[in-house]
């Protein structure tokens, strides 16, 4: 599939870029030798590059139901060459990590590898200073709930794990600070298994369980203070702030978007370290700039020639889809057009150019549905971001909402019987897919409370500390005192004090269209990953699922213009 390609072709490109520094190294006139490029402790930017895999697909890959080493995150990896073809830097920018699979992994489908990888090679002193005892893969409810544990392809966890630590350590992780994720993990899984005790409609409270109790000592907190952060809320008004005491569907929330901000806060903070380490060359040569330090993987286009390689999630349909397949489908919608462009409109310009007697070839236009999901104002993705800082709203109003502005688009559509559900259909280019709406605004903003941020920033665990800066949150680091009104600006949720936090659709938006500009001013390859059946074994070709593959990726079209 795209992982394993890229792979290969990550494998090839430095391939090359050996070749070139063997021939630039042996060239007359050169001062440097090939030994040099052996010296004690030191690791090509090539092997960095190709180490940084096996990392991010333990933190970002799962098994799903068609793939056992499934991204569940996009990637663009911007790789700078010298003059010479030497690789000089890379620049890997990731987009919207499924979250929502560390609280509600798919039905025969896993959590992430690395919690699979940790406990299968667990040593005796990580048992004993993570407290986990005797705990194994069943019993964390994040793991079990699913009732897969293992791999269909072969591939061995504990292995893998190996594999990780060991890129780890050429990618240039120290020791501590790869055990300090590794508490993390144990953090995470111990997170899900913490319950709580309703007292009535409006209260409950944390229990002192062995999850727990490990969970404040993983995070470097008191259990008291855990405990606070859980069950209660801090609502600040113009003159003090005001603790509320939170139901228990309310903790439950609190619990499951701690949960995710940890684990993807670390995932951000592995992201950053990679790139420190494959960002700039030690072998000389023009190393990957960022032009602008508040645009994460921004590149310097001066210097040397660069090739992209972008590994992004396929279109996605199942018999539930949400929030999360909105934008992985509305990410297709957005490549697929720049698919039609290159490949249909520019090809049979071209044909016009030189005179060549051909047919007119029609092809479809998506940009209706991108403009009912990103239209400034009106699509929506701006309805949802306008919900969002309406007091008091509710997916349910936000759903009536889309409704009333959506119901007369010819891509847009909800049955009554749909309606009741709060569900509505789209007609996207590769076919009609119904959403639910259970949850957007919650995932929309993806906010971690006040109080529990505030728990992380006052974490004696000094990883926490770093990864703070990643969490999205209520309160970001130094608003304390932030306090006072909300206000929205271009889907961003501004709180006066504070760190302006956009929303998470008007984010990806904005990659999403960065990522689009970069690929107009590039010469695109693209490679069709097809699923010969979808039982996952070998020697079996379904020609049926085959054929729909090209139709909906347009590869059946864009073979019609070749042959014109």
């Amino acid at each position: 599939g795209k992982t394993a390609t890229t792979k290969i072709v990550l494998n090839y490109l430095a391939m090359l870029s050996k070749v070139a520094a063997a021939q630039t190294l042996t060239s007359p006139g050169s001062t440097k030798s090939i030994s040099d490029e052996s010296t004690a402790g030191h690791v090509s930017i090539e092997k960095r590059v190709l180490d940084s895999n096996p990392i991010l697909e333990s933190f970002g890959n799962a098994r799903t139901i068609r793939n056992d080493n499934s991204s569940r995150f996009g990637k663009y990896i911007d790789i700078r060459f010298t003059k010479t073809g030497k690789l000089a830097g890379a620049n890997i920018e990731t987009y919207l990590l499924e979250k929502v699979r560390l609280i509600h992994p798919g039905s025969k489908e896993r959590n992430y590898h690395v919690f699979y990888q940790f406990l299968s090679d667990v040593t005796r002193n990580e048992r004993r200073d993570f407290f986990l005892d005797e705990y194994e893969l069943n019993d964390f409810k994040m793991l079990s709930q699913t009732g897969e544990f293992g791999r269909r392809d072969g591939v061995s966890d504990r292995e893998s794990h190996r594999e990780m630590l060991n890129a780890m350590i050429e990618i240039g992780f120290k020791p501590e600070t790869t055990q300090a994720l590794m508490r993390l993990v144990v953090a995470v899984l111990f997170a899900g298994n913490m319950t709580f005790t309703a007292y009535d409609d409006d209260s409950c409270s944390l229990d002192e369980s062995h999850p727990a109790v490990a969970v404040a000592a993983l995070l470097g907190v008191s259990f008291e203070d855990l405990a606070s952060a859980l069950t209660y809320r801090t609502i600040n008004t113009v003159h003090e702030s005001i603790e509320k005491s939170l139901n228990y569907h309310q903790a439950e929330k609190a619990r499951e978007a701690l949960i995710k901000a940890i684990y993807g806060g670390a995932f951000d903070y592995i992201v950053k370290q990679v790139n420190n380490s494959i960002h700039a060359s030690s072998e000389g040569g023009s190393a990957a700039t960022s032009p602008n330090p508040n645009q994460r993987g921004a590149v310097s286009m001066n210097d040397g020639a660069s090739i992209g390689v972008l590994d992004i999630f396929g279109f996605e349909t199942f018999q539930h889809n949400n929030f999360e397949q909105l934008c992985i489908n509305y990410t297709n919608e957005a490549l697929q057009q720049q698919f039609n462009k290159y490949v249909f409109k520019l090809e049979q310009l071209e044909y016009e150019k030189e005179g060549i007697l051909w047919k007119y070839i029609s092809f479809p236009d998506n940009q209706d549905v991108l403009d009912l999901i990103d239209r400034r104002h009106v699509g929506m993705l701006a309805i949802l971001d306008e919900q969002c800082i309406v007091p008091q709203s509710t997916d349910e109003k936000f759903t009536r909402y889309l409704y009333s502005k959506c119901d007369q688009h010819i891509r847009f559509s909800a049955s009554s019987a749909q309606r009741v559900d709060y569900k509505f259909t789209i007609e996207h280019y590769a076919g009609g897919v119904e959403y639910s709406t259970d949850h957007w605004l919650e995932k929309n903003k993806d906010q971690l409370p006040a109080k529990s941020s505030a728990l992380l920033r006052n974490s004696n665990f000094k990883l926490l500390n770093k990864i703070q800066k990643y969490v999205r949150s209520e309160e970001r680091a130094g608003s304390d005192n932030a306090r006072g009104s909300m206000s929205m600006n271009n889907g961003r949720r501004s709180i006066r004090g504070s760190v302006a936090t956009k929303s998470v659709g008007a984010q990806f938006s904005e990659q999403l269209k960065t990522l689009r500009t970069r690929i107009d001013v590039t010469t695109p390859h693209y490679i069709r990953c097809l699923k010969p059946n979808d039982e996952l074994i070998p020697d079996h070709f379904e020609p049926k699922n085959i054929v729909e593959q090209l139709r909906c990726g347009g590869v059946l079209e864009a073979v019609r213009v070749s042959r014109a």
